[in-house]
């Protein structure tokens, strides 16, 4: 509904996470609204970040197994609480 509030509150929360926690998360190289936009100013709000490699992703980790990508996730219903918890 406010999506430039939505992208402000991202990077302010990724820069804090950044800086008070050992948890790894990309580098915000620039973000703006719709009208600091590089190229067309109806693309809407941005952020570009470094790309970080990865094996994996949450959705593969908390998805019912056996099911495919291509239907709505299902949180496993089995996932031990602990594990949710940690993650």
């Amino acid at each position: 509904m406010f999506p430039e509030e939505k992208v402000r509150n991202e990077v302010a929360i990724m820069r804090y996470i950044l800086d008070q926690t050992s948890i790894p998360v990309p580098f915000v190289l620039h973000w703006g609204t719709r009208k600091d936009g590089p190229l067309d100013p109806e693309l809407g709000p941005f952020i570009i970040m470094e790309y970080m490699d990865h094996h994996t992703n949450m959705y593969d980790v908390l998805n019912t197994p056996g099911r495919s990508r291509a239907y709505r996730r299902i949180l496993d219903p089995d996932f031990d609480e602990d594990e949710l918890e940690r993650l």
